[in-house]
């Protein structure tokens, strides 16, 4: 993923450098947007799904794949981590190397360790 939320950004630099509270969420959920999120990107109208990742160094992968089942008629080009199943806030957010077009009915899958988070 290329990007990390600007209240994610702003929620970690308070906990370290003003020992601010912040409490990581239980579960995080995958959103697919039609475009960048933070720049006015549209969330597709799907049910967000958990996501769990493993440990690999400086490199986070899912650990299982996630499939949204009766996508609408849309294009994915994006995917985020939000931290909450509805409204909540958006975490991480990064853009599908192709956007992929979904039919009626169609499912979108993100297969095992396809899904990666850094910070570098």
């Amino acid at each position: 993923m290329a990007g990390i939320s600007p209240y994610l950004r702003s929620a970690l630099l308070n906990a370290v450098l003003r020992n601010a509270p912040y409490t990581s969420p239980v579960n995080v959920y995958m959103s697919l947007w039609t475009g960048d999120p933070t720049a006015g990107g549209v969330e597709i109208p799907v049910t967000r799904k958990v996501v769990t990742f493993t440990i690999s160094g400086q490199y986070e992968t899912n650990n299982a794949p996630v499939s949204f089942p009766n996508m609408p008629v849309t294009q994915v080009a994006y995917i985020g981590i939000n931290d909450a199943l509805t409204a909540g806030n958006l975490l991480f957010y990064g853009s599908l190397a192709t956007p992929t077009p979904t039919a009626a009915g169609d499912t979108f899958y993100v297969g095992n360790l396809n899904l990666g988070i850094t910070m570098l």
